[in-house]
């Protein structure tokens, strides 16, 4: 090793450097393994290899050598000529630019079809406004809402469902009675001697009665637990318009936001029937209606596909409403049954189909359950169902075999009405879920 007293001088063409006791500076010079050592060096060391002038070494020196010693390399003029972009470059490149055009297009034709700008819209708001159709503000519920739920135990890995629809149904309600009109009783049942009477709107036309006393094709409870586990959930209610209230709210519309007055309380009504037999439900008391009454159908649709996908088990989605029904003059419609002097809110189910375009093509199934859950119904109150309503939009009820939407009175009716006829459909459901 030298010691710290030593100097280093730099070598070059026009300058040797002395000879050291014994070592001289040179550049590496490779591998040397096997050359003989020789027992004195030349006084004079061959000359370096010139630097290319674009290029010099990097020579690194001990402190003790001044910077005014050290060479300075001559300058080079830079290099003019133009460089080639390598081919992933170039790729890159027009793949940015196809990108951007597209999105132009894209911008472009949305601002035309919704007339609005993009800067005070959105193009996530424009968007959904341009494939729903909605003349109203767009809006979406933020996450999935909390529930009331009875916990399964062992459930499996959620099975594949349908897409979402690609055609919202309309939500708009019909009048409600203003807050001082006058209320009517009306009986509303079906006229036909079985109850099976049918309200179509569709060009469809199926036999209700052949229906009615065809085998449910519906897995029993049994078979869900024995798969599932004990008290996996079958049913599923929920309230695609959770605001929807009955005459105690008459003076904000007939509808509110507390869920013990609205139609939630109905659904709980349905769900405490069916707990009480020990079958498994879920009750969302989501108010999907109270931002966007127009996106409600969607907002319940996002709620029900991740439903169905945590708890395969389910069979039943229930989505209970409460009518509207005002006569010419405005006076109150209240659809009443009357059962052993008991005062008894008339039902109504309402069947989804694919002719609106939502491919719902297994609707005979809902349209079976409605169908059998109606004969029985009549059999035990004449007077408690209304006629069954086929419409032409599927209502979200292609996420399973045994969804229905159940218009429990009117807004001129009362909750605990309501609630009483609720009862006595839960009865009816229970002997259809487990197959007596």
């Amino acid at each position: 090793m030298l010691d710290k007293n030593t100097e280093f001088y730099i070598q070059t063409p026009d300058k040797p450097g002395p000879t050291l006791s014994g070592y001289t500076l040179y550049p590496d010079a490779g591998d040397i393994a096997g050359l003989d050592t020789p027992e004195v060096l030349p006084e004079t060391p061959p000359p370096l290899p010139q630097p290319a002038a674009a290029s010099p070494p990097t020579v690194f020196l001990p402190r003790s050598v001044p910077k005014s010693d050290i060479p300075t390399p001559p300058r080079t003029p830079h290099n003019t000529a133009k460089i080639s972009l390598p081919w992933p470059r170039r790729l890159f490149r027009l793949l940015c630019f196809f990108f951007i055009l597209s999105a132009l297009a894209v911008y472009g034709n949305l601002l035309l079809a919704g007339g609005r700008s993009l800067l005070a819209k959105g193009l996530d708001t424009l968007a959904l406004q341009h494939i729903f159709g909605s003349a109203q503000e767009v809006t979406v519920i933020p996450q999935l809402p909390q529930t009331e739920t009875q916990q399964p135990a062992n459930i499996k890995i959620a099975e594949t469902i349908p897409p979402a629809p690609d055609i919202v149904p309309p939500a708009s309600e019909l009048p409600v009675p203003a807050a001082d009109a006058a209320i009517m009783n009306m009986d509303l049942s079906s006229d036909a001697s079985d109850g099976l009477g049918l309200i179509n709107e569709t060009p469809y036309t199926p036999d209700l009665a052949a229906l009615a006393v065809r085998p449910s094709v519906i897995d029993s409870y049994d078979a869900l637990e024995s798969i599932y586990g004990k008290n996996c959930p079958a049913v599923l209610i929920l309230h695609t318009h959770g605001t929807e209230a009955f005459t105690d709210h008459a003076d904000t519309g007939y509808h509110t936001e507390n869920r013990s007055e609205n139609i939630c309380a109905v659904g709980k009504s349905l769900a405490d029937t069916l707990r009480a037999a020990d079958i498994g439900v879920i009750h969302c008391t989501e108010l999907f209606d109270a931002d966007s009454f127009d996106m409600a159908y969607y907002n319940a649709a996002r709620y029900i596909r991740q439903t169905v996908e945590e708890h395969p088990s389910i069979r039943y989605i229930l989505d209970i409403h409460r009518d509207a029904i005002t006569a010419e003059d405005g006076t109150g419609i209240r659809p009443l049954s009357l059962q052993n002097d008991t005062e008894y809110a008339q039902l109504m189910f309402v069947v989804g189909t694919d002719h609106g375009g939502s491919g719902h093509t297994d609707w005979e199934i809902n349209l079976t359950l409605a169908a059998r859950l109606q004969s029985a119904l009549h059999t035990e109150n004449p007077t408690l169902m209304r006629d069954i309503n086929l419409r032409s939009a599927s209502f979200n009820a292609q996420y399973a075999p045994g969804a229905l939407l159940v218009e429990a009175g009117a807004a001129a009716s009362s909750l605990e009405e309501a609630i009483r006829s609720m009862e006595v459909f839960g009865k009816a459901l229970i002997k259809e879920i487990l197959g007596e």
